[in-house]
């Protein structure tokens, strides 16, 4: 039986762009991909709990900076014997300063149009869609 690990995706936009970052060799997954600003949602702690930790923890932005949007229904993401239950939330962002920890290398803002030039994680684009529609 699949392992399920709960997970948040927490998209950052600014200015009709979104904050992507490319995964190092350090992480567990995915390694070299770009993705959201994710991570693990540990017992007993809210998906927006964990958006808010992960984004501390990945770019240096606390919640003076983030204006919650919308989060969007689960997607299920198979991997290995590890199913993803992938929680995407969206933000809109004050700054597009960030300071990266060990988890990424880069980061870059793009359009929406852009990330399909990007190597990214699964289902990231299709991510971005569900909360953008909703969004609006």
């Amino acid at each position: 039986m699949k392992e399920m690990r709960p997970v948040v995706t927490s998209f950052l936009a600014n200015g009709g762009a979104y904050l992507i970052l490319k995964r190092s060799d350090k992480v567990s997954s995915y390694r070299g991909k770009w993705a959201a600003v994710s991570g693990s949602i540990e017992e007993g702690e809210s998906v927006l709990d964990a958006a808010y930790r992960e984004i501390r923890e990945e770019t240096g932005l606390g919640p003076d900076h983030l204006d919650y949007r919308v989060q969007a229904p689960e997607i299920r993401i198979p991997y290995g014997n590890i199913t993803w239950c992938v929680h995407p939330v969206l933000y809109d962002c004050d700054t597009r300063e960030v300071r990266l920890d060990w988890e990424h290398t880069a980061y870059r803002w793009v359009t929406r149009s852009g990330i399909s030039s990007y190597d990214t994680v699964p289902a990231l684009v299709e991510a971005l869609d569900m909360v953008l529609e909703l969004s609006d």
